[in-house]
């Protein structure tokens, strides 16, 4: 896709001549929404009944989209699991709906742990990930989940906690590796100390049931996924040099969602975004707003502020 294609790319250039009319998004809608919101009266009478702002959800969309990902798998001849993320869907309607469906769920946090083991998932089919404090870390050993390690510091506390501990069940693990990109971050293991991480499991064979490497990025190109999986593969073959039987690879991290049914009236909009930054019409951001772009000499400079919501 060129530039010219694409209103968001670096350096697309706004087109000379610009649809004039309202702008529209429209949303990508699943049937089961589409249906609901066709019955105008059972719409008005639940808002009535309930209130407004109302919110509706389908929890049975959410077996649906775990089912079309887990089919990749089997047409591919993989085997693998699929994790719903704990973060977006609160909806206690949703994650009971997982949780009875047999599906696996991330966590990122000791609320959400408590929340998706009360929703009724297993402890087998959960796993703790992002930054963890104490209370967080005792909680997942608590109830034996798996636990993605984000760091040398977060590996060493665990194995603090684990020998004050009265289990004798060695705690599930893997080491999230940080990308050349998230090495400054609290997110994931940085390169110079994976040997230091493989080393302590190694020395702790009967505290740690060592499974695998993970990443986690969402909303990346393709060839950042790829090159991500590749470390993680260079990690497994130093590990198990090591002595370690690592057996899995999380390529984790969301994968991009569309919401608008139409490319071309994204497209539109973007664009009318841009010509109103060069007062080539109306002006479409509140209190000078303009997301992102400037005007240079009736030239469009910058870069958005927002994300495509086409893709």
């Amino acid at each position: 896709m060129s530039a010219y294609d694409c209103p968001l790319a670096s350096g697309a250039r706004l087109p000379d001549e610009l649809p004039g009319g309202p702008l529209r998004l429209t949303p990508a809608l699943h049937p089961l929404a589409s249906d609901f919101l066709k019955d105008t009266r059972r719409v008005f009478e639940l808002a009535d009944g309930f209130g407004s702002p109302l919110n509706v959800v389908f929890p049975q969309i959410v077996t649906e989209n775990v089912a079309h990902f887990s089919r990749i798998f089997r047409d591919m001849g993989l085997q693998g699991r699929v994790y719903m993320s704990a973060k977006p869907n609160k909806s206690e309607a949703i994650l009971r709906q997982a949780a009875a469906g047999g599906d696996y769920i991330d966590v990122s946090s000791a609320r959400q742990l408590a929340h998706v083991v009360a929703a009724g998932f297993r402890p087998e089919r959960i796993s703790a990930t992002g930054p963890k404090n104490i209370e967080y870390l005792s909680l997942a050993l608590r109830q034996q989940v798996l636990i993605i390690i984000d760091s040398l510091a977060e590996l060493e506390t665990l194995e603090s906690l684990l020998k004050s501990s009265r289990t004798s069940e060695p705690s599930t693990v893997m080491l999230r590796l940080a990308d050349a990109g998230e090495a400054a971050t609290a997110l994931g293991i940085r390169p110079e100390d994976v040997p230091v991480c493989l080393d302590r499991l190694v020395a702790g064979k009967d505290t740690f049931r060592f499974i695998g490497f993970a990443w986690h990025a969402s909303g990346i190109p393709d060839a950042a996924r790829l090159r991500a999986i590749g470390h993680c593969l260079e990690a497994t073959k130093a590990a198990i040099a090591c002595g370690l039987r690592p057996t899995a690879v999380n390529i984790g991290g969301g994968f991009r969602m569309n919401f608008l049914a139409d490319r071309g009236e994204w497209h539109t909009y973007v664009n009318a975004i841009k010509a109103s930054a060069v007062g080539r019409g109306p002006i479409l951001g509140w209190n000078g707003n303009t997301f992102g772009f400037r005007n240079e000499s009736g030239v469009v400079r910058g870069s958005a502020t927002f994300r495509d919501h086409y893709e």
